[in-house]
């Protein structure tokens, strides 16, 4: 059987996508094994969903075509040890077509650079990011909640 921490991360990307409501990722997460053929996710009795905001922005012109373009990030938690507390952070950005106009239309799809001590990032996504980590939603909602943890893992698509 398939085990390991890539597989279980998938379930937080799976479970976070297109949902706001933080029971909605704790209903899917307790139900990942049942609709992934058996797949371990995360454990939901020791995961919870601790922070989340979301990002509207219209793309001007292109919003007719493609519709509002909706990016989220969550901040999952870990308190199995309670002097080490665990993070995840999810960042759900690419979600529409307008993710996909906006890669393809600037080439952002194959330029790679360095974003925050990881090369290799696509130019589309450090923009999205920066943008998301620079909104003021990031200070009230997510840093606060990044704070309070030991350990962070970050994840998203």
């Amino acid at each position: 059987s398939i085990r390991g921490p890539m597989v279980e991360l998938a379930s937080v990307l799976e479970c976070t996508y297109n949902t706001e409501k933080k029971k909605e990722i704790k209903d899917c997460l307790e139900s990942y094994g049942d609709d992934f053929d058996g797949l371990p996710g995360l454990d939901p009795e020791k995961w919870e969903t601790i922070a989340l905001m979301t990002r509207v922005t219209d793309p001007g012109g292109l919003g007719n075509v493609v519709g509002k373009d909706k990016d989220s990030v969550y901040v999952l938690k870990n308190d199995e040890d309670p002097e080490r507390r665990r993070c995840i952070v999810n960042f759900e950005q690419m979600n529409n077509h307008f993710d996909v106009l906006r890669y393809s239309e600037t080439f952002e799809f194959s330029l790679y650079r360095d974003y925050c001590g990881s090369g290799g990032v696509l130019v589309g996504a450090r923009n999205e990011l920066w943008e998301l980590t620079h909104d003021p939603k990031w200070e009230k909602e997510i840093k606060p909640a990044l704070e309070t943890c030991r350990e962070v893992t970050c994840v998203g698509n």
